[in-house]
């Protein structure tokens, strides 16, 4: 079970990284963002298709080639708020632009070959 928890690296930009192969296993990836207003953040997803979920807070978000706005409703977790989520297929890049302080939770996977 202590291979499960993992404790942030940082206490902001990327704190959270769990690859396949840091965790032991195949597929899922997961990263972890805290941005202060202002910070920006971006990637590419290469093989993997992402989901991009905004915890908490508001950032501006770019992906796949398009402005999708501003993502991002609820300023904290218990809020009874669902977080808003954007899907970024594989092959392509995203970036977003903490328009608060706000946290993005990565979630990646093997996608299809295009």
């Amino acid at each position: 079970m202590s291979d499960l928890l993992r404790k942030p690296f940082g206490r902001h930009g990327k704190v959270h990284e769990i690859t396949p192969e840091s965790a032991g296993w195949r597929y899922v990836s997961f990263s972890l963002y805290r941005l202060r207003a202002g910070e920006h953040a971006s990637a590419q997803t290469g093989t993997n298709e992402v989901i991009l979920v905004m915890v908490e807070g508001k950032a501006s978000i770019t992906a796949a080639g398009q402005d999708w706005g501003v993502l991002g409703e609820r300023m904290n977790v218990f809020e009874k708020t669902p977080p808003h989520c954007l899907y970024v297929p594989n092959g392509r890049d995203w970036s977003a632009n903490a328009e608060t302080d706000c946290t993005i939770a990565v979630c990646s996977a093997p996608g299809k070959i295009q």
